[in-house]
């Protein structure tokens, strides 16, 4: 792509004439128009809009065009939207983009009146880090908060080099591109000012020509963050949106494409920079609510919410690896081509590792099992549930239509024992459609945190049994039924659900799996550390350790082993007898077909 420049409107007129010479960029950008639903925090003012669109109230035009009044604060807004109330949004960046994508087929007053409202915004001064430009203002409206004093603008200038040693330091992501003397300098550009209806924004400027598609951007942070942030240090969401709002700024370095995975990575990575801030678990329910949607829904909440999906990534192997996922998608594949990429290094793909992801949302809150992600206990919501059976036999019964679940989304059913039956098995009998990824049941033990996972052999056509053996000393189990990428619209299905006295079993081994590898304890460690892993039938095993360059340093186990128990001992040595140095290694266990590695930390 060649880097385009005009006086004031860069991105704007390279992107009109990309769209121009090839309209399909409109979808290629995976700029969705942001759903009409209830949104993140009872949005207010982008409800309403999208209520009046809905309604017939507004056309799409008008309500994109005051999406982008409100995201930039302007007075044009009319009353009733601005009167709507609700909390900022967490970015305005996707309806900037969506606004961006669709600029060439707007009307001509409509296109004059955004081209005025994304232009860059004018400040007084600024102030030079290594390598940001920090834009404010030290008079009016939008006067950097507590001037003449500096705190606050220095605080900003520290969150742009805390993210950018994060995200180029400390890991590899790419330095985007520089934007010249757009803003200045070549620096990247912060603007503290008035972020508008929105937390902060990031806005693409000039293509550049790294790949097919990659941008040079700025970014907009609130100059005061004053209520209703809700924030008694407004420092604090004034950090997480420099980290949030900087990484789109990364992104549009690899591509504009996929929106709502441009949202989940930059969810995750405020939370990566600034833990102890926990801004994103406001924004949970917006997948705990609605697990049945796609993993690319983009509303408003949903793509927030999936924070937990580069967060499982990052857990079960490493941040490096919601990297490489970036990195793949500047060539333009498709995203979940890219994913597959990715993850092919472990031996798995994204439809496996999108399913095992589908279990993990279940173990959060009082469900947090130690075993899945480190903060679970912290994510206050639990998935959602439709429907809820007590009594049994159940027969021929279906989702919930406003439930069904979409491709890459899942349906969640509870089944409660019955407490004055002592039937000791529960039996569901599935009848789905042949786009079917995963039937699993998670079973909770009555008066303990104990769970345990059953789960289903489909065949070719979707359709599958499960047995939940000693079901009278459970206390409840939840159906998991989660679609693949390949389904096409929202999918129906239908189930029996039966107890029976059947002669009791033995309860599975806890997470009925193939392979269970265990985090190594102690971790962090030195010099040594012990390893458990559980195999439920006979294989042949390896396991070595990996630095963080991906290079094996010491082989652990290679032999064929029985089903069983198993723990192994590492002391920090290389296979050649030497003590490696400190920092973050990976152990990988492989029995026969199934891959599975974890993270550890050797410290002297």
């Amino acid at each position: 792509m060649v880097a385009l420049r005009s006086s004031r409107f860069g991105w704007i007129a390279a992107f009109a004439l990309i769209v121009a010479a090839n309209p399909s960029a409109i979808a290629r950008a995976g700029v969705p128009a942001r759903a009409t639903g209830t949104a993140v925090n009872a949005f207010g003012a982008i409800d309403a809009i999208d209520a009046a669109v809905a309604s017939g109230e507004l056309t799409e035009v008008d309500g994109l065009l005051n999406k982008v009044r409100f995201v930039r604060g302007s007075g044009a807004l009319p009353k009733r939207f601005e009167s709507a109330g609700g909390d900022r949004i967490k970015c305005g960046t996707g309806i900037l983009l969506e606004a961006m994508a669709k600029l060439s087929v707007l009307p001509g007053d409509v296109r004059t009146e955004i081209l005025t409202l994304v232009a860059r915004p004018v400040t007084e001064t600024y102030l030079d880090t290594p390598h940001f430009r920090i834009h404010y203002d030290t008079s009016g409206p939008n006067m950097i908060y507590g001037w003449p004093g500096v705190a606050y603008r220095d605080a900003v200038a520290a969150a742009c080099e805390t993210s950018w040693r994060f995200y180029h330091v400390a890991n590899s992501w790419q330095i985007p591109p520089a934007d010249g003397s757009g803003g200045g300098n070549s620096l990247i550009d912060c603007y503290a000012t008035d972020a508008g209806g929105a937390y902060g924004w990031t806005q693409p400027d000039l293509a550049a020509s790294r790949w097919p598609d990659d941008w040079t951007a700025y970014f907009v942070v609130d100059h005061a963050y004053d209520p209703p942030f809700g924030y008694a240090d407004r420092t604090l969401p004034m950090k997480i949106t420099v980290a949030h709002e900087y990484h789109h700024v990364v992104q549009m370095g690899y591509t504009l494409a996929n929106v709502w995975w441009m949202e989940n990575v930059a969810t995750f990575m405020e939370d990566e920079v600034y833990n102890a801030v926990d801004d994103n678990h406001a924004y949970l329910f917006g997948y705990m609510n609605a697990p049945q949607q796609r993993l690319s829904t983009y509303n408003g909440s949903h793509e927030y919410a999936c924070f937990l999906w580069p967060t499982m990534i990052k857990e079960k192997w490493t941040h490096d690896v919601v990297r490489q996922v970036y990195q793949n998608t500047a060539s333009g594949a498709s995203i979940f081509t890219c994913f597959d990429k990715a993850f092919a290094q472990f031996g798995t793909d994204f439809a496996r590792t999108l399913a095992e992801w589908g279990v993990w949302n279940f173990y959060t809150s009082i469900r947090d099992d130690g075993r899945h992600y480190g903060e679970s206990q912290a994510y206050e919501p639990t998935m959602a549930y439709d429907r809820q059976y007590s009594t049994y036999p159940q027969t021929a019964k279906h989702p919930s239509t406003a439930k069904e679940p979409e491709g890459t989304g899942q349906s969640v059913v509870r089944f409660v024992r019955n407490t004055s039956s002592s039937d000791r098995k529960l039996t569901i009998t599935f009848d789905g459609p042949s786009c079917t990824a995963q039937v699993v049941m998670v079973v909770k033990e009555a008066g303990q945190l104990v769970f345990h996972e059953y789960y289903m052999v489909l065949d070719a056509a979707g359709n599958g049994t499960l047995d939940v053996s000693n079901w009278n000393k459970m206390e409840y189990g939840h159906l998991l039924v989660q679609m693949s990428n390949d389904c096409s619209g929202a999918q129906d299905y239908v189930f029996d659900a039966v107890t029976t006295a059947a002669t009791a079993v033995e309860a599975p081994p806890l997470y009925t799996r193939t392979v269970r590898l265990d985090q190594n304890e102690p971790n962090p460690f030195g010099p040594e550390t012990s390893i458990h892993y559980t195999l439920d039938r006979d294989a042949m095993v390896r396991m070595a350790v990996f630095d963080a360059g991906g290079r094996q340093v010491r082989a652990l186990v290679q032999t064929s082993q029985g089903a069983g128990d198993y723990q192994i001992r590492w002391d920090g040595r290389d296979d050649a007898g030497d003590r490696v140095t400190q920092g973050i290694y990976f152990y990988r266990l492989q029995a026969g077909s199934v891959v599975e590695v974890r993270k550890m930390v050797i410290m002297k």
